[in-house]
């Protein structure tokens, strides 16, 4: 248009393009809310309208960023994707009736619609799911030509997008319907608290509460983690929102930035494992486990306790190594007058637990949780929620599902071809074979195949993923169903830290600009206590809470010292610097206390005594020599520094 600045057309349809998304992920949230109150729609409906809002979403929020063919190009494929959820609304009953066969139509729109989710999800989650999902169709159609284990019949391309993309184990199977009803619901519920206030009111009572102790700064972080982790159950929004306010006040108070981002790392991903919310993938393990989800949410309390008792034992050690103290009094929220301001915040919390543990469905308590958090604001004017805060929550639990609803979609194209195929079953006998019957074996390899999944992939489609192909394997060696599916769901997080693809350490290192892949490692390093928990509970279901009390009591006790003297082996400081020789046997007495028995307790226990004394006499004869009289002891030079401060070069 003449006399019109290139410039001002481009912010022109920029704002034009925001205010559609923003038309578009309110009326996906409203669409949610509307099932939530009158009841799901029928399976195939409800998950069809979330992938179409989703992809729509998805293609229109790049669109903004695009030359002006490529925007074009991205409008069209937002049209698409949106008109794949209406179709199914449209002919449900008719594609019922085929009971899954295809028209000629049906069978592009659903090349069309596999090709969308796996670019989709390469552009908002990255390469790697997209191309495990692409070579599981290219493993459908060449099957006859492959050896051994792997080989099979093969299909015909329409074969495998009916499987794909109609059927019930494919982009439309269990876990977009998850996240459809459930994981939405807890999105949009954290939302809300996050736009109520709430999570900067966690913050800063987290702040008040142990900002004034030793290394305060660093345990802000852990505690308030998990805190926030109880109502976002995401790694990144934890890092983001707290590493804003604790990796600061860390460099500030002298921590090095890999170590701050390294531990806010850590923090952040114990909050996938803190009830009620805990990860989205718990909520897909609802489904696949047909456990109910208190349950779920119960076995991984004490493990999530003990996650972030550990991380906190990181901090004490690295600030006592540091001689770091806490801030003043005068620069920290008062926890009692931050607690009466907001304490409104946490009611929507508490009534979650109560109303899961009373028996309520997983998906009405997180619904009504929702009005009545608008409901709590409005009881005091400083927390009010007006209609501008109400549609910014719904347009963030719109956007922020998204990323979850992609990761369904794309591990489902995984999940079709392997029901499809067979796969699931050949790989889980191959892993017992190749296990050679040894249950430390298989753990052993499911480990590294959880890690190496995790190290790329969203958890939830980590977890789907393992759940399919790996945990029928720990199950015919006799791990117990909930404890095989925690302990794929736990390494599916912790390879989030695992280099060298540690995407949560990434997210931290930008908050404190320090090189990625040293605080990959760091994270790695530190954190490498809590590779050793899910091995607990695999030996002994005590540690989910199963069994009798006293025997859970003996084993949380028993993992928990274990896990302190793993870190104080690792971090080189007990009550003072360690040598290799204390390193050694606190290691070896950290091992002994996890390991669940009598016998091994037994022997960590003289080992951790002698480190314990050595320590203790170590420190009393420093401090005798630091306060003796000077020339006292024949002349001999006292040393320079008291043996709680490190060399300067340390």
């Amino acid at each position: 248009m003449e006399g019109v600045e290139p410039r001002t057309c481009v912010d022109a349809w920029r704002r034009e393009i925001a205010a559609v998304i923003t038309i578009v992920a309110v009326g996906f949230s409203t669409f949610e809310l509307y099932t939530g109150l009158f009841g799901e729609r029928v399976e195939l409906l409800q998950r069809g309208a979330c992938l179409g809002f989703s992809l729509a979403l998805v293609f229109l929020l790049t669109a903004s960023e695009r030359s002006v063919w490529l925007r074009g190009l991205d409008v069209v494929l937002a049209g698409i994707g949106g008109f794949s959820g209406l179709y199914l609304f449209l002919f449900f009953e008719d594609i019922l009736n085929r009971a899954g066969t295809l028209t000629t139509f049906e069978l592009w729109l659903g090349v069309a619609v596999v090709l969308l989710v796996l670019e989709a999800t390469r552009r908002l989650i990255g390469w790697a799911l997209p191309i495990v999902g692409g070579v599981f169709v290219a493993y459908a159609y060449v099957g006859p030509y492959l050896p051994g284990l792997l080989g099979h019949r093969g299909y015909r391309l329409d074969r495998i997008i009916s499987s794909v993309y109609i059927g019930e184990e494919g982009i439309y199977g269990v876990p977009i319907g998850v996240a459809s009803t459930f994981v939405f619901m807890f999105v949009l519920l954290g939302a809300f608290l996050q736009r109520s206030g709430a999570g900067k009111f966690l913050t800063e009572l987290a702040f008040g509460l142990t900002g004034q102790y030793r290394g305060g700064p660093a345990k802000v972080s852990v505690v308030s983690s998990a805190l926030f982790g109880t109502m976002s159950g995401s790694a990144v929004a934890n890092a983001s929102a707290v590493g804003n306010f604790s990796i600061p006040l860390m460099l500030q108070l002298g921590y090095r930035p890999p170590f701050a981002a390294a531990i806010e790392a850590l923090s952040s991903l114990g909050g996938q494992l803190m009830p009620p919310v805990m990860g989205s993938a718990a909520f897909v393990m609802v489904e696949f486990t047909g456990i109910s989800y208190t349950s779920i949410a119960a076995a991984a309390a004490i493990p999530a306790i003990i996650y972030f008792t550990t991380v906190f034992f990181i901090v004490d050690f690295e600030a006592a190594k540091l001689g770091l103290k806490g801030l003043p009094k005068s620069e920290l929220p008062s926890p009692w007058k931050t607690f009466k301001e907001g304490w409104l915040l946490l009611s929507p919390i508490v009534v979650l637990f109560v109303l899961l543990f009373e028996g309520f469905s997983v998906f009405n308590a997180a619904f009504w949780m929702i009005p009545f958090t608008y409901a709590v604001t409005a009881l005091r004017p400083s927390l009010r929620m007006d209609l501008r805060k109400v549609i910014a929550a719904l347009k963030d639990g719109a956007l922020g599902i998204l990323p979850i609803v992609l990761a369904c979609s794309a591990a489902g194209v995984v999940i079709g071809v392997a029901s499809m195929t067979g796969l699931a079953l050949s790989l889980s006998n191959a892993l017992v074979v190749l296990s050679g019957g040894h249950l430390f074996a298989l753990l052993v390899l499911t480990m590294i195949a959880s890690l190496i999944l995790g190290m790329g992939l969203p958890t939830v489609a980590c977890y789907i993923m393992l759940a399919v192909l790996v945990a029928p394997a720990l199950e015919q060696l006799g791990i117990p169903l909930l404890a095989a599916h925690l302990f794929i769901f736990y390494f599916g997080i912790i390879g989030a830290i695992t280099p060298p693809v540690a995407v949560v350490a990434y997210t931290t290192a930008a908050l404190a600009r320090a090189n990625p892949m040293e605080v990959g490692v760091t994270a790695f390093k530190l954190g490498f206590a809590l590779y050793i928990l899910p091995y607990v509970w695999a030996y002994a279901p005590e540690l989910l809470g199963e069994g009798d009390l006293w025997r859970i009591v003996i084993v949380v006790l028993s993992s928990t010292l274990g896990c302190y003297l793993f870190v104080a082996a690792i971090q080189g400081w007990l009550l003072g610097r360690c040598g290799p020789l204390d390193r050694i046997l606190l290691a070896l007495a950290g091992l002994g206390f996890v390991h669940v028995g009598s016998l091994t307790d037994l022997l960590a226990v003289p080992l951790a005594v002698f480190v314990v004394a050595r320590q203790w006499f170590a420190c009393r004869r420093h401090k005798a020599e630091a306060t003796a009289p000077r020339g006292q002891g024949g002349g001999a030079r006292l040393p320079s520094r008291p043996l709680s401060q490190p060399r300067g070069d340390q």
